[in-house]
């Protein structure tokens, strides 16, 4: 028995802590002195319960990070000595489970790093007791089938949670109860199907929500309802068929939207546009989308002062870079972008009168004085031996007539002076795409 304790203990020795740098070298089977500088543990395990205990080690560091280690399974008061720990990364280190009060002690921890441990498929009830006072915890990259409802509720000041790239295909809705103070939440790259009604309805100050990489077929009414403060939110890469505006009825602040990778083929610009007041970026990117409703789309969302995200797709059908089917397949490319590009033509001269309308005010005040002034020129003394109804109906027709073929004159001046030119711009887009995207970036320059 005595040899087999040397070998065990020779290992230990040998496979424990390797540190250089900036670190002390600590996670000795020794007593050690009392450092203040960061600790790196590198190919650590835990033999033993006792391996970090009082009795092994003593140190106020701060931060304590272990490289390439295989932990297994954390045992409880494992780190109840490191009373003074604001960072804690345990990331790569092979951990299987989590005993129930592992982290006790650590009062003052902010950061907790848990990522890329494939082999920890559960957190077990009570496993993150003691860490009141944390700020940020990273449990991506493991391989999560299903969470308790009561995960986080001994984090009640945690402001960022990641849970991305696991396989949850569920979650529990009170799961984030009582996060008030929660900001980020990330669930991408998950196998969600369906998101419980109300689920985040505590999350007052979340900013930033990424649903995207899963397999949410539609964004029940109600989802985000209480999300006031929310500004980010992406849920491209999934399987949407549709998005009703008032999904986000209560996302008043959201400033970009992000519904790209979808199977969309049609969107509310305008309901979208006034329910979120702030909006000022949306990508529509890989939809099933029709290009006269498409471009209708992007039309109304940019006269509401939203920046649509360009496509990658210049091709000539496309509608800003994006992938976009004709209404009817018979057509011939070449009739479909004439038409969707003269369509875009009329959209634009309607953008641009829409917002400078100085023109048509000015012929329309001198419509108005033309008029006067010919009624005042009848009531001159010496037209007043002409017959002051036929006159009226006889020279203000006349001149209504005149005046109008003028307008039509200068209007049909204006319109084919912009067409040619958008002519000209568009063939230069379509015989050079890289020039074409310069010019969509530059006309759609992304608000700050």
């Amino acid at each position: 028995m005595g040899s087999v304790h040397m070998i065990r203990l020779l290992i230990v020795l040998l496979t424990l802590v390797r540190c250089n740098g900036n670190f002390e070298p600590v996670c000795k089977f020794y007593r050690i002195k009392t450092i203040y500088k960061p600790v790196g543990c590198y190919h650590f395990s835990f033999y033993s319960k006792e391996l970090l205990s009082k009795d092994v080690v003593q140190y106020e560091a701060t931060d304590l990070t272990f490289y390439n280690s295989t932990i297994g399974k954390i045992p409880a008061l494992a780190f109840h000595d490191f009373s003074n720990l604001k960072l804690l990364n345990l990331s790569n280190s092979d951990i299987t489970e989590i005993e129930l009060g592992a982290f006790l002690g650590l009062t003052q921890l902010k950061n907790l790093h848990l990522e890329k441990n494939p082999r920890l498929t559960i957190i077990n009830r009570g496993s993150f007791k003691g860490l009141g006072n944390l700020d940020t915890i990273y449990l991506n990259e493991n391989n999560f089938n299903v969470l308790p409802n009561d995960t986080f509720s001994d984090l009640p000041n945690v402001t960022l949670i990641d849970l991305s790239q696991n396989k949850l295909s569920s979650v529990d809705d009170s799961i984030f109860s009582g996060l008030a103070k929660l900001s980020s939440l990330n669930l991408s790259s998950n196998h969600l199907k369906l998101l419980p009604f109300g689920m985040f309805k505590d999350l007052k100050k979340l900013v930033k929500l990424d649903l995207s990489h899963n397999l949410l077929t539609n964004i029940p009414v109600g989802l985000v309802s209480g999300l006031e403060a929310l500004q980010l939110f992406t849920i491209s890469h999934n399987q949407l068929i549709r998005i009703e505006p008032t999904s986000l009825y209560s996302s008043v602040g959201l400033i970009q939207l992000d519904v790209s990778y979808n199977r969309l083929s049609n969107l509310d610009a305008i309901e979208f546009s006034t329910l979120s007041r702030n909006l000022s970026r949306v990508n529509l990117d890989n939809n099933q989308w029709k290009c006269d409703v498409l471009s209708n789309i992007i039309k109304t969302f940019r006269i509401n002062k939203v920046y649509v995200v360009p496509g990658s797709a210049f091709l000539i059908n496309n509608v800003h870079g994006i992938h976009c089917t004709t209404s009817s397949p018979n057509e011939t490319t070449i009739s479909n972008s004439n038409k969707y590009s003269s369509i875009n033509v009329l959209l634009e001269i309607v953008e641009k009168m829409s917002i400078n309308n100085n023109l048509m005010d000015e012929m329309n005040a001198a419509y108005k004085n033309h008029t006067e002034i010919l009624q005042n020129l009848l009531e001159l003394e010496h037209v007043k031996s002409i017959s002051t109804s036929q006159c009226n109906a006889n020279w203000i027709s006349h001149a209504n007539l005149y005046l109008m073929v003028i307008i039509v004159i200068v209007l049909s001046v204006l319109c084919f002076t912009y067409v040619r030119n958008r002519r000209h711009t568009y063939i230069s887009d379509t015989l050079n795409p890289i020039n074409s995207s310069l010019l969509y970036n530059k006309a759609d320059e992304e608000p700050v």
